[in-house]
């Protein structure tokens, strides 16, 4: 089962730490010690890994200058030829019939340079194909034939594989997914008709007693609007809405294995979390905290399912499916988060961070998303954990490549989430802010028995300067602190918010990344006062 990094096609600093601190290959992801392009065979091997990679739904990365487990490879030869995007391009454009485009960056990291780049899949959806032979000559004078003209390669269980009969449907993914959002797009839009009639009718008056519809059936933003004017209209609205969240407690529970097959489709479970999230954002809005509770217990619910329990009480980690299920459950608890965050809806964040999980035997962990995040770290799908086990991305940056793909799960971001991040990416300093407060929550709602462990500071391994922000809130509103962290003293919060910080620093300087977060005189004056 691969780890969970997000193929998001970013090339930037904080992308090739995140890959590096992996620590793993996987399909989409190649490590290589070093390169020589100006050789023949390094020519036409670094084609068909690019061709291979092309292939997958999403593409893949080619880290150049790192061992297999992440290392830079300063013990090896330096890399040689040209890397730059416009030269790989040309060079693949020879061989490969297609789309697929190839984008790269240089980086330094511990005095060694490296080359992160990213094989984009095709903008047509099918799959490329070879061209012509690569060959080379070896020093004596054979020739050698790494792959022929007319052949589709993919890379699977991290090597590269000639093209079989259970390779199509993860060759064809996107253009069945594309030819499925047609229709769909058609379908919807006759639904958007009969809902906004609803809506004129209501508004009118002639229609006062009529509740918009709401269905498992429409498509995002008419699911948001319809929430939305069910959770206006009062007591009836919201027990209409009650009824859709068990449906999608029902259709989430049965996870991502869908008749029996690990590779099934697994669009209504996505589907189900999704339109949890939109409810939440309504209850956001709405300033319906009872509404929001429902959400968060939905989830929680839908969390229990993937684990195994004994008299209700957690028992074992997940496995397999059910972790890369937690996963899906993260994405959406922290993409919920940033728009809280972005909001400025402090009373939110206890609602969802701060509510506990206890295990058969005792053991509590203050916050579920602590325990979610140990759970996918110890079934080595995500790093999420200072025991050195997890392999695999940082939440932040998946949930963050969720968001981006999926607009209306950050509907008050208008404008197009660029795939390089920039230092006012609203959705990745949104979640990073979140990942400060969730951790400060935690660490005042534990029973003191433990030291970081309540907690993982994920936003560590990026820019500091993205979480500042909410240190500075935490520093200086204090209005935003009673209700954040209710019924914990100035002094408590700071000696949280010092710890959280402290353990975001040294995660820091264990993973190569060296930028933290700098305190502003308030903040420091803040925290300072837990010293006095």
């Amino acid at each position: 089962m691969d780890s969970v990094v997000s193929i998001d096609g970013n090339i930037n600093s904080e992308k090739l730490t995140e890959l590096l601190n992996s620590g793993a290959e996987i399909d989409a992801l190649d490590f290589k010690a070093t390169c020589d392009l100006t050789k023949g065979k390094a020519k036409v091997d670094f084609v068909k890994d690019c061709a291979a990679l092309a292939n997958l739904p999403r593409g893949g990365y080619i880290v150049i200058g790192a061992h297999e487990d992440g290392r830079p490879a300063v013990d090896k030869d330096s890399i040689k030829g040209n890397f730059d995007s416009a030269s790989l391009q040309q060079m693949f454009d020879g061989y490969v019939s297609g789309t697929a485009q190839i984008r790269s960056a240089s980086h330094t990291l511990d005095e060694r340079a490296l080359v992160l780049v990213y094989v984009q899949p095709p903008t047509d959806h099918l799959p490329v194909v070879m061209k012509k032979n690569g060959e080379y000559t070896e020093q004596s004078g054979t020739k050698k034939t790494v792959f022929y003209e007319g052949q589709i390669l993919i890379r699977f269980s991290s090597n590269n594989s000639k093209l079989e009969h259970r390779h199509w449907k993860q060759v064809l993914s996107n253009y069945e997914t594309d030819l499925r959002k047609r229709v769909e797009k058609d379908s919807h839009a006759v639904l958007r008709v009969v809902l906004d009639e609803i809506r004129q009718l209501a508004g009118a008056g002639t229609g006062a007693s009529t509740l918009a519809p709401l269905s498992t059936h429409l498509d995002e933003d008419s699911f948001y609007v319809a929430a939305l004017g069910l959770a206006d209209s009062g007591v009836a609205g919201v027990e209409r809405i009650r009824a859709v969240i068990g449906t999608l407690v029902e259709t989430g529970s049965h996870g991502r294995v869908v008749n029996g097959s690990q590779s099934g489709e697994i669009d209504g479970f996505a589907q189900a979390l999704d339109q949890l999230s939109l409810v939440g954002m309504v209850a956001v809005d709405c300033e319906n905290q009872n509404l929001f509770d429902l959400v968060v217990e939905a989830y929680l619910e839908i969390y229990r399912v993937h684990l195994p329990l004994h008299e209700g009480k957690i028992v074992d980690d997940a496995k397999g499916e059910a972790a890369l299920a937690i996963v899906d459950i993260l994405v959406q608890m922290f993409l919920l988060g940033s728009y809280i965050t972005r909001r400025q809806k402090w009373h939110f964040l206890p609602r969802m961070a701060g509510r506990e999980i206890r295990l058969f035997g005792g053991y509590r962990y203050s916050s579920w998303i602590r325990h979610a995040l140990v759970q996918v770290s110890r079934a080595d799908v995500l790093r999420a954990d200072n025991d050195g086990k997890g392999k695999g991305g940082n939440i932040l940056a998946v949930a963050r490549a969720s968001g981006r793909e999926r607009p209306p799960l950050r509907r008050d971001i208008l404008a197009p989430v660029e795939v390089e991040t920039t230092s006012d990416d609203l959705l990745l300093n949104s979640l990073c802010q979140f990942d400060l407060w969730w951790c400060v929550i935690a660490e005042l709602n534990s029973e003191g028995e433990k030291s970081g462990l309540e907690f993982y500071p994920n936003f560590a391994v990026f820019h500091g300067y993205r979480t500042e922000p909410a240190v500075d809130i935490i520093a200086t509103d204090s209005e935003a602190r009673s209700v954040a962290f209710p019924g914990s003293s100035e002094e408590a919060v700071a000696s949280a918010l010092a710890k959280v910080l402290e353990i975001a620093r040294r995660e820091s300087r264990r993973q190569g990344f060296h930028t933290e977060v700098k305190l502003s005189t308030d903040a420091q004056k803040f925290i300072d006062r837990d010293q006095t």
